[in-house]
């Protein structure tokens, strides 16, 4: 019985992921079309030309710029071979990207009546190194918690969806953010419990007292912003992202 309960789980699980994944790959495709604008993968084939300085007093932050010979490995412009200049170089390790040859970047394409209109560097591709350690870590948390850890990872599917698709879009539509986490963290206390520790008296006890507990630090927080005129805005960043 219980091999049945996790093969229908597993099924329930891989259902949810094909769905999600096909839903942001919509989204992406649509914003894609309508705005002009796509972020897509490109290796960088060659470093033609490379005049950069090094900053003195930030080690591996250079000012400069790069002329780099790119292939597009995605979206509509993918197999396209282009020569393209890297200026964002300014000593910012945050956002610099010193490419180097046969490194994977992200670049941002815009697009004129259905042409590529220009191509500049956007970041280091990253998303590889974090597949590898999030299947790292499916693997460890499946071979050593084995049901438990399965459980676990179930509940965290479910948190990440609850986020994506409950939380974000009604704080986009104006509701209340501190209201949003509590519903949202009950939602996964609950589950994430009963999926581990079964439904019984402990796992009851425990989903009441974790809930009341994040009931009470949302009300705490809410009454304690008010007082103290905290917005939650710390930057000119932050107005430009409520402004959008």
């Amino acid at each position: 019985m219980k091999n049945k309960q996790i093969y229908i789980l597993l099924i329930f699980i891989v259902i949810i992921l094909f769905t999600f994944f096909c839903f942001v790959n919509y989204i992406r495709d649509n914003q894609a079309n309508n705005t002009g604008i796509d972020y897509v993968r490109a290796k960088v084939l060659e470093v033609i030309d490379s005049r950069l300085i090094e900053e003195k007093d930030i080690p591996g932050a250079y000012i400069g710029s790069q002329e780099l010979k790119i292939e597009i490995l995605s979206g509509r412009f993918k197999g396209q071979k282009l020569i393209i200049n890297n200026f964002r170089l300014h000593g910012d390790l945050v956002y610099d990207v010193v490419a180097k040859e046969g490194m994977e970047i992200v670049v941002v394409i815009e697009e004129k009546e259905g042409k590529l209109h220009s191509v500049g560097v956007d970041s280091y591709a990253r998303d590889k190194g974090l597949y590898i350690l999030i299947f790292l870590f499916i693997i460890v948390l499946i071979v050593v918690g084995r049901i438990k850890g399965l459980m676990a990872l179930i509940s965290l599917v479910i948190t990440g969806l609850l986020i994506a698709f409950f939380m974000l879009p009604l704080m986009f539509k104006g509701y209340s953010p501190i209201l949003l986490a509590i519903i949202t963290a009950s939602i996964v206390i609950f589950l994430s419990l009963m999926l581990i520790g079964g439904f019984n008296k402990k796992s009851l006890a425990a989903i009441i007292g974790t809930a009341t507990g994040v009931i009470i630090a949302g009300a705490i927080s809410f009454i304690s912003g008010n007082f103290a005129h905290l917005t939650g805005i710390t930057g000119e960043a932050s107005e430009q992202l409520i402004y959008i």
